[in-house]
């Protein structure tokens, strides 16, 4: 379940996804990019966020590109 990685990085951008609250949970988070094996989680990810911003107004804490 757990990869080893050989990355470590002082700036970029940390994704992740959590459910539960602090009692019980669990959290998955990446760095930057993500190695080939979450490609599938990764893409979940894009898609809701992709939704929600459909759906949500917009953020003043994330400028757009």
């Amino acid at each position: 379940m757990f990869l080893p990685s050989a990355r470590f990085g002082l700036d970029g951008i940390r994704y992740g996804i959590a459910f539960g609250d602090g009692w019980c949970g669990t959290e998955a988070a990446w760095w930057s990019e993500p190695d080939e094996a979450w490609r599938p989680l990764v893409e979940a990810y894009e898609r809701t966020i992709a939704r929600l911003e459909t759906r949500l107004p917009a953020s003043t804490l994330r400028a757009k590109a």
